[in-house]
């Protein structure tokens, strides 16, 4: 996590229609002198009585110091009927703390800008609010002792007409937002805090021309300052309620919101604003274009943006940065490192919606995104008890081929449902998705992909918005992409960020999006993928109302999403290698490291006049969290200047480090409390467990579901990541048990563990006797010899398969990626089964890739974290074609073809034997209208999946499920279903690689009848599902193996 310093410029520079920009000031309270500030508060006669007739007095507060010179008296003196009292600094934050806080930024007279005696417009008034919190490195020496985190909110608003007549009969229409004139003509906005200039920000009384009411415009300032000040004081005396003695003051609460105010002043001292202008027709700037590269795994995810910079010869690494999330809860935060894929739903919120909409702006500060990720999602995630379901999912890219609606709806934290309504998120989206969790927009341009996946829905029903939030798993990716790309979108024109960065007043415009993708999924969810990435950012452009009314200067990113990402590792080291030690000689480095080759292509054989050329065959594995894919791709070159990389082979299997994770729990964790839990005496601990953890039971209720997951995310699972973080730090041959720590010494987080969710375990073993089980207290040992085995059990068909095609295809290199591949049991496999000779296998993580790499270990020399060479090689991808010197790579080449060469019915683990293959995936079998079409005898649910070599041996992979509609009339059994294969048209046109290669994976129901003859085609569904389960994953269901 990254603190955010505030810049020291004179100005900040804000880009409208840029979303909310933070900026942050650290500072230490105790460099002000103690100086309390004296305030008066004084009766007057406001002509209205209490209910028995008494005059009702109005106050008014007053200064009681003099600003210019603090030593001579004040302009205001007490008076008999006065009410006097001092606000220190301490008090002056008290009630604010942790709480977003309207500010007044106010426009500056032009006429006085830059005077000593500034004077100010009467808005805008809801356009800046401030949050001010404790620094958690305070006790740190020279440490600041709080941040203040300022929220400017960039949205323009139409300026409003200003002819004479019309003025008396035209309602009054509040100053709250910055408008276009702003802009176009650049009015600076400055922080005010002296207390004489802060009238009309607390009240704007203004007469209604209509029905001559009054109405005071900044009466929700006011409100909700009085808010803030009651939940204080609701705090100090809690239990006990509020009395009219805990409020001796009348105006307290505006008195310490200007306390605040003055301290902010004088020890942040707050920059001025302007804007840069997009708005006009011929602005000054033109914007520079940003990429975003993102790698989105199963369980972590990683970004970098480049910066295409104007009157630069090229781009090169230097113009990039790695993308940050910002904490929306916890704002001052900013996390830079790659971070878990897991989502929350959650409401961004910036202070009481309502009372900003009593202000008359109906939608300021609004994050249009539904979900949270990264550690902010895992803080909600651990928040969220025991009581509430369907809040998150651990990876939503692991269930894209999950299309159907939930049969329950989505909820937010409990704490977002103000007055028992849904968050104003979830209203405003639910008007753009479908009950699928489509994205209308998406499915209007694509509707014949999204009748594929939703084959019983009609195109009405599929086009017709949803009043519940029962979206799919797979559209939950969207959500998760949407989030993600908004945090880039802001980001990029963050004033502090651009401040560091070369043409820092330049606009910055998201241009493009590129995804990788895992190396061999099928082409069928490689569509869904692209489909979720382009509605992300529909669905963005949507609830923003852009779709409609596109502001000036705000264009949609491209959406790209191709490049494989075991393609991009080796681009990493090849560039490494090649252009940082060879100084670009791609014929040496070739020479020296590969052999000569008949250059061929992905699609055939070589020409009969080829000759042998220098070339290098690189093979890499890159084991994930959710998959563990292998590509090898061999690489020739032209005139010793451009690359030209041909894929030879490759191939994908669902089992990767979090199923090592999940081994680990069991082999390793769960061992470690069953044998804390006999020493204490409890006889059936294993048993217990079992029950616990190892599937659902009768009546399980829903609470019970959701603290099992709970307390496998919040206590197996940072135990097996600590074990498997000291495992990666061993020597390669440590197989002992090097020390035993309790699982306090080795996880402190644990000690956060809410205590209902302690209680799932704990009060289950009260029951049979152990009344004080301690979490803390259970000896975990650190032994390396049963994480050597747990891995290896996990992973060693995988390698093995992976290895024999290594060998099989006479690679040159050997590259080893992904966070498990740290793992030294994983490095100890590959090398035990010699596809090359060891010197030839490179764990990514050792590698020096030299300076040029934007991101490092520690010790600033090795990559340290594979999981960001794949994002490092898809930026190299970007630029490798026009804007690198000395690698010119085609990366056109690099596309994506099926694995799926023998398709059909999978037996329970998961093998394809010859006799149930149905299909093959050679080009003459789909061409060919004449081939017999299979049919095979369906009883009961069955599942379809494919394999890419002709050995039985060889790891299949589920990807389809075949099955009856539960909801008809039982079937007489066996039914004979006739399946076939999708044509594929234009096969000669490359920009339809995509949709020729999922055609290759595209089966349908043909035919399907009964024992009794009858037609039932209409009753018979196949489904894309690419899991061996329909159900959820351990992450998301808690299930583990006692």
């Amino acid at each position: 996590m990254a603190l955010k310093l505030a810049i020291t410029r004179d100005d900040l520079v804000l880009v409208p229609n840029t979303g909310v920009q933070f900026v942050t000031y650290p500072f230490d309270v105790n460099d002000l002198d103690r100086f309390d500030r004296k305030f008066i508060e004084r009766p007057h006669e406001s002509g209205k009585t209490t209910d028995e007739g008494e005059p009702l007095d109005s106050w008014r507060l007053l200064q009681g110091w003099n600003d210019d010179n603090p030593k001579e008296a004040a302009e205001h003196q007490p008076g008999e009927r006065d009410n006097s009292y001092s606000i220190s600094n301490e008090r002056a934050l008290e009630p604010f703390l942790n709480k977003w806080v309207p500010v007044p930024y106010l426009r500056i007279h032009k006429a006085m800008a830059g005077t000593r005696r500034e004077k100010y417009d009467d808005g805008p008034t809801n356009w800046v609010r401030v949050r001010v919190v404790e620094a958690a490195s305070r006790a740190e020496p020279g440490a600041p002792s709080h941040i203040a985190v300022f929220a400017f909110d960039t949205s323009v608003d139409e300026d409003i007409p200003l002819a004479e007549e019309e003025a008396s009969t035209r309602p009054y229409v509040p100053y709250t937002e910055p408008r276009v004139s702003d802009v176009e003509n650049p009015r600076t906005f400055g922080f005010v805090s002296e207390m004489a200039k802060l009238d009309r920000f607390l009240s704007d009384l203004q007469l209604d021309p209509g029905t001559g009411d009054e109405t005071d415009y900044q009466r929700w300032v006011v409100n909700w300052l009085e808010k803030l000040f009651i939940e204080l004081k609701e705090f100090s005396v809690a239990p006990r309620r509020l009395k009219p003695g805990d409020f001796p003051h009348h105006l307290e609460h505006a008195a310490r919101w200007i306390g605040l105010l003055d301290l902010l002043a004088r020890v942040v001292v707050p920059a001025k604003v302007r804007f840069a202008d997009t708005l006009s027709a011929r602005p000054r700037f033109q914007p520079v274009n940003v990429d975003l590269i993102l790698d989105v795994g199963n369980s972590r995810t990683c970004g970098i943006l480049i910066e295409d910079l104007h009157n630069q010869d090229r781009l090169g690494i230097d113009g990039c940065k790695t993308l940050e999330l910002r904490d929306l809860s916890e704002p001052e935060k900013v996390y830079s490192e790659p971070f878990e894929s897991h989502v929350e739903f959650a409401q961004a919120w910036f202070g009481p919606d309502d009372l900003s909409r009593d202000s008359g702006r109906q939608r300021a500060f609004f994050w249009p995104s539904l979900v949270r990720v990264g550690p902010e999602a895992t803080r909600l995630r651990n928040q969220g008890g025991g009581t509430e379901s369907l809040c998150g999912m651990s990876s939503p890219k692991r269930y894209l081929w999950d299309v159907a609606a939930s049969n329950q709806a989505w909820r937010f934290p409990a704490s977002d449902y103000v007055d028992g309504t849904m968050p104003p998120i979830g209203l405003k989206i639910r008007q753009y998705l479908n009950s699928n969790g489509d994205v209308l927009t998406q499915v209007r341009k694509e509707s014949k992909l999204f009748q594929t996946l939703h084959p019983t829905q009609s195109v009405g029903g599929l086009t017709k918005w949803s009043a519940q939030l029962t979206c799919s798993r797979s559209s939950v990716y969207t959500f998760m992409l949407a989030e993600v790309i908004w945090q880039a979108f802001v980001m990029i024109n963050n004033p502090e960020m651009r401040a560091k960065r070369s043409q820092s007043e330049v606009p910055r415009r998201l241009n493009r999006i590129i995804i990788t993708l895992p190396t061999a999924v099928p082409t069928r969810e490689q569509r869904i993928m692209r489909a979720r990435a382009q509605s992300a950012v529909n669905l963005l452009w949507d609830v923003m109302g852009w779709t409609a009314n596109q502001p000036r200067g705000t264009t949609p990113p491209v959406v790209q999403v191709s490049w494989d990402e075991a393609s991009c590792v080796q681009l990493v080291w090849l560039y490494g290698e090649v252009v940082k030690k060879f100084g670009g000689n791609i014929d040496g480095y070739f020479s020296l490291k590969g052999k000569p080759r008949l250059p061929f292509t992905a699609d055939g054989p070589p020409r009969p006049d080829a000759r042998p050329a220098n070339s290098l065959r690189v093979a890499s594995i890159d084991v994930g969290g959710g998959t563990t894919d292998l590509m090898i791709t061999t690489y020739f070159h032209h005139d010793n200047m451009a690359i030209d990389p041909v894929q030879t082979f490759r191939e994908s299997f669902r089992i990767a480090g979090d199923d090592v994770t999940l081994a680990v729990i069991e082999r390793a964790v769960i061992p470690a409390f069953t044998a804390y839990l006999a020493s204490r005496g409890v006889r059936q601990a294993r048993e217990i467990l079992r029950h616990l953890f190892g599937g659902n039971w009768a009546n399980i209720t829903v609470q019970e579901t959701s603290l099992r997951r709970q307390f496998v995310l919040q206590v197996f699972l940072p135990v097996a990541l600590k074990l498997m973080a000291a495992y990666e730090a061993a020597p390669r041959h440590e197989y002992r048990t090097v020390a035993v720590k309790t699982l306090g010494e080795l996880v402190p987080e644990v000690q956060a563990v809410p205590a209902e969710t302690r209680a799932y375990l704990t009060q289950a073993f009260a029951q049979h006797g152990l009344q004080d089980l301690a979490l803390e207290e259970i000896p975990i040992a650190l032994d390396f010899n049963a994480l050597r085995l747990a891995v290896q059990e996990t992973l060693r068909n995988v390698l093995d398969n992976l290895a024999e095609a290594i060998h099989h295809f006479d690679c040159d290199m050997v590259l080893m990626s992904g966070r498990p591949s740290k793992l030294p049991a994983v490095m100890e496999m590959v090398v035990d089964r010699l596809p090359v000779t060891p010197d030839r296998i490179l764990a990514m993580h050792e590698y020096r890739p030299g300076t040029w790499y934007p991101f490092k270990a520690g010790d600033g020399m090795r990559i340290g974290d594979p999981k960001t060479a794949t994002v490092v090689g898809g930026m190299l991808c970007a630029l490798s074609e026009r804007q690198l010197p000395n690698f010119m790579v085609y990366t056109k080449n690099l596309q994506m073809r099926t694995t799926a060469k023998y398709i059909g019915y999978l037996e329970g683990n998961n093998k394809l034997k010859d006799e149930s293959v149905l299909f093959t995936a050679t080009d003459e079998a789909v061409r060919s209208r004449t081939r017999t079409n299979p049919t095979l005898r369906y009883y009961s649910e069955m599942a379809l999946g494919f394999r890419q070599l002709p050995f039985e041996r060889w790891i299949a992979s589920p990807l389809y499920r075949l099955h009856e509609d539960k909801r008809g009339k039982e079937l007489s059994k066996p039914v004979l279903v006739t399946l076939a294969r999708a044509e594929f048209v234009d096969e000669d046109n490359p920009d339809q690689l995509l949709e020729r290669e999922s055609a290759k994976e595209e089966l349908r129901i043909e035919e399907a009848s009964d024992n009794q003859q009858a037609n039932v085609a209409s009753a018979m569904f196949l489904t894309l599902r690419t899991m061996d389960s329909a159900g959820s994953y351990w992450l998301d269901s808690g299930v583990v193996t006692v």
